[in-house]
């Protein structure tokens, strides 16, 4: 699905060729569980060229309603049969989703076929969590600081030698407490 290798997007172009895709449906990482594979679903209609203008559907369907559990393995959730429904409502055009959910677009050989590829987050902050962003950077910022890093944000080149110092120095005090 994501085609970058030159004999992948070669394949890709071929299949574009002879078939229509129609979607791919993007799968919960632990479809398989302890396989180690990302899964998803492609859907075409096999036998007719992919026109150029063509829209296929590219859905994200990680969260399905599945869950690790302990012992089990992977286990149905309550919400499980919602989620389908939902996911099958939505390929079907019977309802629309958010575009963190499906995306429609055009697609050619080159383009990876899957929905991380199309997706762009245009949800716009609320003040929030425009302020929790800038709380949690100045926190960064400030443990930094604390911590003799603010080279980091000054551009200069750190002081290693200081900082050397500074770490035998807090070895030696901590030996001293150690001792006592």
């Amino acid at each position: 699905m994501t085609g970058k290798t030159k004999d992948e997007r070669e394949i890709k172009e071929n299949i574009l060729k002879n078939h229509t895709l129609e979607g791919v449906i993007t799968l919960n990482k632990d479809t398989f569980y302890r396989i180690g594979v990302n899964a998803c679903i492609a859907i075409f209609t096999v036998g007719v060229p992919h026109p150029k203008l063509h829209k296929a559907k590219f859905i994200n369907f990680e969260d399905d309603g599945f869950e690790i559990q302990k012992h089990r393995g992977l286990v149905e959730t309550v919400s499980a049969v919602d989620k389908k429904e939902i996911l099958l409502n939505v390929w079907r055009g019977n309802i629309e989703s958010s575009n963190d959910f499906c995306v429609e677009t055009t697609v050619q050989h080159d383009d990876e076929w899957l929905h991380s590829f199309y997706y762009f987050n245009d949800t716009i902050p609320n003040e929030k969590s425009f302020e929790q962003t800038i709380s949690d950077y100045l926190s960064f910022e400030l443990q930094m600081v604390l911590n003799n890093r603010e080279y980091l944000f000054t551009g200069e080149e750190p002081n290693c030698q200081d900082e050397l110092e500074v770490l035998i120095e807090k070895i030696k005090t901590e030996d001293n407490s150690n001792d006592n």
